[in-house]
């Protein structure tokens, strides 16, 4: 049978748990001092590689991301290849009108010139089936869901909770807001879905997850005014 070691440091640790509080923490601090200096000495290359190097003609995007990012600036610059999508989402929505035009006189989604209908675009497909009320309507269901949200931050009896819930807020704020806003044309085409209407099944199991934590905050939070309800009232 092997015997056992035991480790060299053991010393230092019993030496440690006696020291003062001053002499644990200043190694501690020093370390935490060095590690943020090596982070921002590894992120100041990258940082002058972003500002140089357009300077120096050697650009980081390819042409047709810089494209994709800038071309919501000039919408009927190249109405046939660079602004396609936006020209075709703007068609759509505009087309719509104030009730729509149902979903058998929607030419633009029915003979396809509105390109990923069903993912990226499908706010212009409402605008064009529906109308502005049909817009109107959902933005509304989503500002109601953002208000729910906010009201659960603002509930949370902890800042677990209440960092869960400001992030879902955020992540749903952001997702509406570039998505709407690239279908009208005041955002760069990205590809962020719109959430619960985009089809895809990794962006609809991500929100009903985000949603289901925001109740179980909700829930925590009631049972515990709850329970504190039933010790004043007990008291």
């Amino acid at each position: 049978m092997m015997p056992i070691v035991m480790p060299m440091f053991t010393n230092d640790w019993n030496a440690n748990q006696t020291a003062t509080p001053e002499a644990i923490s200043t190694p501690n601090r020093s370390s935490a001092r060095t590690a943020m200096r090596s982070a921002r000495m590894m992120t100041m290359p990258s940082r002058t590689t972003m500002v140089i190097a357009p300077a120096t003609g050697h650009h980081l995007l390819k042409p047709y991301q810089t494209q994709r990012l800038t071309g919501f600036l000039h919408p009927s610059h190249d109405p046939r290849n660079q602004t396609y999508n936006i020209t075709e989402s703007l068609t759509a929505i505009g087309s719509g009108g104030k009730t729509g035009l149902g979903t058998a006189g929607a030419s633009q989604v029915n003979l396809h010139f509105l390109p990923a209908p069903s993912t990226d675009f499908i706010f212009a497909v409402v605008g064009e089936t529906y109308g502005f009320v049909g817009a109107a309507v959902v933005l509304s269901l989503y500002a109601l869901i953002i208000w729910r949200a906010l009201r659960i931050l603002t509930i949370s009896k902890n800042l677990y909770g209440t960092l869960i819930a400001g992030g879902v807020l955020a992540m749903l704020m952001f997702q509406v807001f570039v998505n709407t806003g690239m279908t009208i044309g005041i955002m760069p085409i990205t590809g962020v879905p719109l959430p619960l209407m985009s089809y895809g099944g990794s962006s609809v199991l991500v929100t009903f997850i985000a949603i289901g934590l925001l109740q179980s905050i909700c829930v925590q939070a009631r049972m515990t005014a709850a329970t504190k309800t039933r010790g004043l009232v007990s008291s």
